[in-house]
C-alpha cells in the first residue's frame, strides 16, 4: 500500500486543476451575466433616452408658449429687440411663431439680426407616434451639429399651433451625455453582479466539486485508504 505522501496523480488531473480560468464554467457564467445585463440595459435605454429627448423638447415648447403669451399681452403685439432677445434666451429657443389653424400668422418672435445657417429639420409633436419618437431619438445622435429644428406643437389656444425654432446641438450633446452616464452605470452594475455570481459559484459549486474529484482520484490510486477524509 502506498503512503499518502507518495501518491501521484495522472497528467489529466493536473491539467484539469491547472486549466485556464477563462475556460471554466464560472468564467463563462461571468461573461454571460455581463452580456445579459447589458442587453437588458440596452432595451431600457431606448425608451428612457426617447423620453429624455421628448422632455427636452417639451420644456422648450412650454417656455416658448409663455414667451408667446407675453408677446400677445404687449401693446400692438410687439416688443423691443432687447425684450425679444430676453424672452428667447429664457425659453432657450431662437424663434417663436403662432398661427391659426388656417395658417394665418398671429404673431412671431424672432431674434434680432441673427443669421440662421444650417440644415432645417421639421418636427411635428402633434403627430409623432412611439416609433417616430424612437427613430427621431436615434437620428438626433447622428444629426449634424448645425441642424436647426422647426418644431410644431399645440398653441396657447385650441385653434392655434405654435412653431418653435431652436438648435439641435444642445439636445444632441445632452443625449450623448445621458448615454455616457447610462453606459458607465450599466457596465458597473454588470461587472459587479457578474463578480458576485462568479465568486458564489466558485465557492459553492466549483470548490466542492474539485474536492470530490480529488478524493475520487486518491481512492482510485489507493483503494485501501477508504478511511481518508475528503480534503
Amino acid at each position: 500500500m502506498k503512503d499518502a505522501a507518495d501518491l501521484t496523480f495522472p497528467d489529466a488531473t493536473r491539467t484539469r486543476a491547472g486549466a485556464r480560468w477563462f475556460d471554466s464554467l464560472s468564467f463563462r457564467l461571468f461573461g454571460l451575466t455581463i452580456l445579459a445585463i447589458l442587453v437588458v440595459e440596452a432595451f431600457i435605454f431606448v425608451p428612457s433616452a426617447t423620453g429624455q429627448r421628448n422632455d427636452w423638447l417639451t420644456e422648450r415648447i412650454e417656455a416658448a408658449r409663455i414667451a408667446s403669451l407675453a408677446l400677445e399681452a404687449s401693446p400692438g403685439r410687439s416688443v423691443s429687440e432687447e425684450l425679444s432677445a430676453r424672452l428667447l434666451d429664457h425659453a432657450e429657443v431662437w424663434g417663436v411663431a403662432e398661427l391659426d389653424m388656417d395658417d394665418e400668422m398671429r404673431f412671431q418672435l424672432l431674434p434680432p439680426q441673427m443669421p440662421l445657417n444650417g440644415e432645417f429639420h421639421a418636427l411635428d409633436m402633434r403627430e409623432a407616434g412611439p416609433m417616430d419618437r424612437v427613430a427621431n431619438m436615434f437620428g438626433a445622435f447622428f444629426a449634424p451639429d448645425d441642424r436647426i429644428l422647426v418644431v410644431t406643437a399645440e398653441g396657447t389656444e385650441e385653434d392655434r399651433i405654435i412653431e418653435v425654432l431652436l438648435p439641435q446641438a444642445p439636445m444632441k450633446a445632452e443625449l450623448q451625455s445621458y448615454a455616457s452616464r447610462i453606459a458607465g452605470l450599466s457596465l458597473f452594475i454588470a461587472f459587479a453582479a457578474a463578480t458576485i455570481i462568479y465568486v458564489l459559484l466558485h465557492l459553492l459549486v466549483v470548490r466542492p466539486m474539485q474536492r470530490v474529484t480529488l478524493s475520487v482520484e486518491q481512492f482510485r490510486m489507493d483503494p485501501g485508504s477508504w478511511t481518508r477524509r475528503l480534503p
